[in-house]
C-alpha cells in the first residue's frame, strides 16, 4: 500500500492507531496497510499520548524492514522529529544486546561454514542419528524446530540435537536459538535484569508475528508484563518460514492469552473488545466463533509453558483488544477472490475476510502447457509486448532460486531486460565469493610451499596477475617451482617475481590477522577485487575479521579450505534447488543483473514478501515443485500453500498461474492447489 501514508486512516486502521493500553493484536491481509498501521501508531503514542519515545521497542525480523520502518516513521514526524530515540531493531540484534550488557559471559556465534561442515560429518559419521537422505540443511531445521518447541516427527532428533550442542559447548560457542533461549533463561534466573529491561522498554511492538517462534513470544511476554502493551501486527495466513522456527499457531496463542478468542465475527466492526474469562480453550478442531484453534496445540503463559493438550489462562494477563485490517488496497477483487480461495483450503488458520477496496479492473489467468519450453515461450512473447514502463511494473515469480535463474537465461537469449536482486544477487555474490576465496588461498598455498615442496603453477597462474603486474606466465617452467627456479627463468620479468616472492615471504612471517590485510591492502589485491567481483568489499571486510581467531598460517589455511569448500556446496544447492528439479540448463557465470533501465521482476516466492506489481506470472505450478516433494506431512503442506498465497496477492491487476500438463505419452501433475479452481475461476488463455 504505497500510497497509504497520504490518505486518511479506515475504521479499522484508526482504532488500532488509537489503542490505548494492554495488548492487541492487529490481524492484517496482505495490501491492508500494516506498516502505515504501525508507523501512525509510534507517532499517536509520542504525540496524543505524551509516551517518552525512549520505551518504545519496534521489533522486526531483518535490518532492512527496521530501517525501512524507521525511516517511514521519521518521514511522517516532520521537522521536529519527536520520535528519535524509538528503538527499531531485529529480534536477534536486541535480544544479542540484552545478552551482552547483562552478563560477563563473552558470546560467540557459531558462523555457518563449520555448523554446516560439522552437520555434513555428522550425516556421514552418524547415519543412526540423521533421517533418511537427509542434509546439513535439512539437520538445521529439524535442530531449529526442537530448540524452539515445534513438533518434529523424529524419533531420534533430541539425541541428534545433543550431539550438535556438544559441538558447540566444546568450541564455546553458541546459536541464533541457543541466543534466544540464554536471554529466556536469563529473565527466569535474574528478575532484577527483566526488571530493568521491563522498565526500560514499556511499549512493544512487533511487526510479522507470524513469524515469531513459541520462544521469542515466551521472551516477549515476560518482556511485556506485568503492563502487557505489546502491539502485534500479523498474518498467519503469511508465515512461510517455518525452516526457522516460524509457526502461525503463534498468533492463535496470543489471542488466547489475552482472551481475545470471544465473539469475532466479522458481520459488524472490525474492532473487539475481550469479554468473558474461561478457563480453558477448546482443542482437537473445534472453534469458537470465526477462530479455529488446531488440535493438540500448546500455548504459552507468562513465564511457564502448559502441559501438553491443556491451555489454562493466567489470570495475571489483561484482557486486550483484536483488530481485523479487512480492507485490501492492493488486489483487483478477481484477484482477492483467487487468493481467498487457495488460502481457505488451510484448516490451521484464523478464518477472515477480506473486501477489496482497489477501485481497479483485474484479472485472473491460468494456462496449461504441454512441456516448459512451451510455458517459457509464452512467458517470452507476453513480456516482449511490453513497454520499460510495464516491464518494470511485472513480476515472474519462482518457487525456487533455481528455476529463477534457469529463466534469466531465457530473458538474456530474447534480449529481454530483467531486475533481479533477489534471485541473481545470491548466485553472484556466491560465484564472487568462491572466487575470492580461491584467489586468498592460492596466495597462502604458494606461500606455504614456495619454501618447501615449491609453489604450484596452478596457485602461481592464478596469483601471478592479481592484482596486475603483466607477467606473461613464460617463466613456469614445471608443475611445481621454488624460488630459485623461478627467478632462473624471471628474465626481464625478474625484479616483478622478486617483489611476488618478497610478498609471499611476508604472508608467512605475519600472524592471519596481519597478513591477510597486507595482502588485501598493501599488495593491492582489493583494488583488483573490487573491479572484477561484485560484493567484494564485505567479503574482503569479512575475511579480516575471520583471520583474528587464528595464530598460525597452516590453521588459517586449513580455515579458508572449509570456506571455500561450504561455498562450493552452496552454489550445488542453489543451482539444485529445493525440488532438484532436473529441466533446464545451467545459469551461465555470465550472467548479468540488467540493472541499468526498467526490466521484468525474477524473484522467488520466499523474497517477494512485502512488494506488489500490476502484473504476476507464476509458474511451474506442478506437484513435486509446489508443493515441494520435501513437504510431506498437513503442516508442511499448508507452509507451501501459504507460499503460494503469498505470490498470488502481490498482484494488483493481473494475475496469470502457468503449469505444466504434459503430452499423452509423458503426463505432468498440476499442482493439488490448483484443483480448488476446478472449474477454475479464471479465463483460459
Amino acid at each position: 500500500m504505497n500510497n497509504s501514508e497520504k490518505k486518511k486512516a479506515d475504521p479499522a486502521q484508526e482504532a488500532a492507531i488509537r489503542h490505548a493500553e494492554g495488548p492487541c493484536a492487529v490481524i492484517a491481509g496482505p495490501g491492508s496497510g500494516k506498516t502505515f498501521v504501525l508507523t501512525r501508531r509510534i507517532l499517536h503514542l509520542i504525540t496524543c499520548s505524551g509516551i517518552d519515545p525512549s520505551s518504545i521497542l519496534v521489533l522486526t525480523f531483518s535490518k532492512a524492514a527496521a530501517l525501512e520502518m524507521r525511516t517511514r516513521f521519521l518521514g511522517q514526524c516532520g521537522r521536529e522529529k519527536p520520535g528519535q530515540e524509538v528503538v527499531f531493531g531485529t529480534f536477534h540484534a536486541f535480544f544479542y544486546r540484552i545478552l551482552q550488557e547483562s552478563t560477563v559471559e563473552k558470546l560467540h556465534m557459531i558462523d555457518t561454514a563449520s555448523r554446516w561442515k560439522y552437520l555434513r560429518h555428522l550425516c556421514d559419521v552418524r547415519p543412526d542419528l540423521v533421517p533418511k537422505g537427509a542434509g546439513p540443511e535439512e539437520l538445521q531445521t529439524l535442530i531449529s524446530r526442537f530448540k524452539n518447541g515445534l513438533p518434529c516427527r523424529y524419533k531420534n532428533l533430541s539425541l541428534l540435537v545433543r550431539e550438535y550442542n556438544l559441538f558447540l559447548q566444546n568450541r564455546g560457542c553458541v546459536d541464533f536459538d541457543d541466543m534466544i533461549l540464554r536471554c529466556r533463561d536469563l529473565f527466569k534466573k535474574d528478575p532484577g535484569t527483566l526488571r530493568l529491561w521491563r522498565e526500560r522498554f514499556q511499549w512493544i511492538l512487533v511487526d510479522e508475528f507470524q513469524d515469531v517462534s513459541p520462544a521469542q513470544y515466551e521472551l516477549l511476554l515476560m518482556l511485556a508484563f506485568p503492563r502487557c502493551n505489546l502491539f502485534i501486527v500479523g498474518d498467519d495466513d503469511q508465515s512461510i518460514y517455518g525452516f526457522r522456527g516460524a509457526d502461525p499457531q503463534t498468533m492463535q496463542r496470543f489471542l488466547q492469552d489475552f482472551h481475545l478468542t470471544q465473539q469475532m465475527s466479522f458481520s459488524d466492526s472490525p474492532v473487539k473488545k475481550a469479554t468473558g474469562s474461561p478457563n480453558r480453550l477448546p482443542t482437537d478442531g473445534k472453534s469458537i466463533g470465526d477462530l479455529r484453534f488446531p488440535a493438540g496445540g500448546k500455548s504459552i503463559g507468562d513465564l511457564s509453558l502448559p502441559a501438553e493438550g491443556k491451555y489454562i489462562r493466567d489470570s495475571r494477563l489483561p484482557e486486550g483488544q483484536v483488530v481485523f485490517l479487512t480492507a485490501n488496497y492492493r488486489c483487483a477483487p478477481e484477484i482477492l477472490a483467487a487468493a481467498s480461495t487457495l488460502i481457505r483450503a488451510n484448516k490451521n488458520r484464523i478464518s477472515k475476510t477480506f473486501q477489496a477496496r482497489a477501485a481497479l479492473e483485474g484479472c485472473f489467468y491460468y494456462r496449461p502447457f504441454s512441456d516448459q519450453e512451451t510455458e517459457n515461450a509464452f512467458l517470452v512473447r507476453e513480456l516482449s509486448d511490453m513497454s520499460p514502463a510495464e516491464l518494470a511494473e511485472t513480476a515472474v515469480i519462482f518457487r525456487t532460486h533455481a528455476s529463477a535463474g534457469q529463466f534469466l537465461s531465457v530473458l538474456e537469449k530474447n534480449h529481454i531486460a530483467f531486475l533481479a536482486e533477489g534471485t541473481m544477487r545470491k548466485q553472484k555474490e556466491m560465484t564472487s565469493e568462491r572466487e575470492i576465496l580461491q584467489d586468498i588461498l592460492a596466495y597462502y598455498r604458494a606461500a606455504l610451499d614456495l619454501a618447501e615442496k615449491g609453489a604450484s603453477r596452478r596457485d602461481l597462474l592464478r596469483i601471478m596477475n592479481r592484482p596486475e603486474r603483466w607477467l606473461s606466465g613464460s617463466f613456469l617452467g614445471s608443475d611445481r617451482m621454488g624460488r630459485n627456479a623461478l627467478l632462473s627463468g624471471a628474465g626481464l620479468e625478474r625484479e616483478t617475481i622478486l617483489d611476488l616472492t618478497g610478498d609471499l615471504d611476508l604472508l608467512m612471517s605475519l600472524s592471519p590477522v596481519y597478513s591477510i590485510r597486507y595482502l588485501i591492502d598493501n599488495v593491492g589485491y582489493r583494488t583488483f577485487a573490487v573491479r572484477f567481483y561484485r560484493e567484494a568489499g564485505p567479503v574482503l571486510d569479512s575475511l579480516c575479521e575471520e583471520a583474528a581467531g587464528f595464530s598460525s598460517p597452516e590453521s588459517w589455511i586449513s580455515r579458508l579450505e572449509d570456506l571455500l569448500e561450504y561455498s562450493l556446496y552452496k552454489g550445488e544447492e542453489e543451482q539444485k534447488g529445493q525440488g532438484r528439479q532436473k529441466t533446464g540448463k545451467k545459469v551461465p557465470k555470465s550472467s548479468a543483473i540488467k540493472a541499468a533501465g526498467p526490466g521484468v521482476n525474477v524473484i522467488t516466492m520466499h523474497a517477494c514478501k512485502g512488494l506488489e506489481f500490476d502484473t504476476v506470472y507464476i509458474p511451474g505450478l506442478n506437484e513435486g515443485n509446489i508443493p515441494s516433494r520435501r513437504a510431506l506431512i498437513s503442516t508442511q503442506i499448508e507452509e507451501e500453500r501459504r507460499l503460494l498465497y503469498v505470490a498470488m496477492t502481490r498482484a494488483r491487476r493481473s494475475l496469470t498461474l502457468t503449469f505444466l500438463e504434459g503430452t499423452p505419452d509423458r503426463p505432468a501433475a498440476p499442482s493439488r492447489f490448483l484443483l480448488q479452481y476446478t472449474p477454475y475461476r479464471g479465463r483460459v488463455l
